[in-house]
């Protein structure tokens, strides 16, 4: 199903769920609305310049972000584990976080990604942080690696500025590699971005070392990979906010529901699971006080939650979306107003 048009992928899909449910008379799922299916087709079309494919979807596929690594950097051959160091990031910040504001190049935890980075191998679970089964789940701090990210950054800089390129280069250099090991991870969405943001930031600050020092053949390489980076990050962006995050109207169920079943990546399915966790009780406002109400497509996100638990190849998956079964729900929601006027 992942190679059909989208549109009839999705109205596959929810015809399923509607069939396995068995709650309308004609078994027939709520009428796709246009925003809904400009977002189906926006998910088919959305691709970056430079990444190729099976001709499948590619917002739903595995998405390469090391096609030109090879070519900027030698990666790692080192014994041990890099996730040990990460860990270590969270506990130093403790006692450093007051010089990391606009320093913090010699820090110890800059030491710590200059080290991870000569490393071969990352697994941040279950060694160093527990599986990603809940939202509960301890995860590596985002804050602490971007304050981390920009000192090492900072150190690149002013190397380069003292006509230091080596120490410019291995700085970029662990940059790109510790944002390499988290990618190649994958736990959830927040180490993924956090390694998208360190390879992205590091072949940024590589173009500008490699204009410096005249290094043409490189500062192509750089600017490519840059480039396509940048473009990952708008399709990450675009599939966060907007096909797994523009609920008015129910208007990414449909996206949210191919995701959470058909998705390569376990980490999106598992924010899919969120949504759909919250969809199935309808649209509660941020205020609080009115929960817009559609029992058709309320049912489609139920029947998508229970399909994921049911059946995805994943553990940890099956188990995110049990917890969600259990923990996910508006708060205050017998409390709220409910409005049926949007069912049309």
């Amino acid at each position: 199903m992942r190679n059909a048009p989208i549109l009839q992928a999705a109205c596959a899909v929810l015809l399923v769920l509607h069939l396995a449910a068995g709650r309308t008379g004609a078994g027939q799922p709520p009428a796709m609305t246009s925003r809904q299916q400009d977002i189906l087709r926006e998910l088919e079309a959305f691709r970056p310049a430079g990444q190729g494919g099976d001709g499948g979807v590619w917002m739903i596929s595995r998405w390469d972000t090391d096609a030109g690594l090879a070519g900027l950097v030698d990666l790692p051959t080192g014994p041990g584990n890099a996730a040990a160091r990460f860990q270590l990031l969270e506990e130093v910040y403790r006692e450093e976080q007051g010089i990391l504001e606009s320093g913090g190049e010699q820090s110890r935890g800059v030491e710590l990604l200059l080290e991870a980075a000569d490393i071969a191998r990352s697994s941040l679970t279950p060694e160093y942080y527990p599986a990603f089964t809940s939202v509960d789940a301890k995860q590596p701090d985002f804050s602490v690696f971007r304050q981390y990210l920009q000192a090492l950054l900072r150190r690149a800089e002013t190397a380069a500025a003292g006509g230091d390129s080596a120490e410019a280069e291995r700085c970029y250099r662990a940059a790109m590699v510790c944002g390499w090991h988290l990618t190649t991870d994958r736990s959830s969405s927040i180490v993924f971005v956090t390694g998208l943001i360190f390879k992205m930031r590091a072949a940024q600050g590589m173009t500008s070392l490699f204009l410096r020092t005249g290094d043409s053949r490189r500062l192509g390489l750089a600017r490519a990979y840059s480039d396509s980076l940048s473009g990952i990050m708008r399709a990450f962006v675009w599939k966060a906010n907007i096909a797994l995050g523009e609920m008015d109207g129910f208007a990414c169920l449909p996206a949210v529901c191919l995701v959470a079943l058909q998705d390569a990546e376990p980490f999106w399915r598992k924010e899919a699971v969120v949504r759909l966790a919250t969809l199935r009780y309808g649209l509660p406002d941020s205020g609080g006080t009115l929960v817009r109400r559609h029992p058709g497509w309320e049912r489609v996100a139920d029947e998508a939650l229970s399909r994921v638990f049911n059946t995805d190849e994943d553990a940890t998956v099956r188990q995110f979306a049990l917890w969600a079964a259990q923990n996910v729900r508006p708060e205050n929601y017998a409390a709220m107003r409910h409005d049926f006027s949007g069912m049309e």
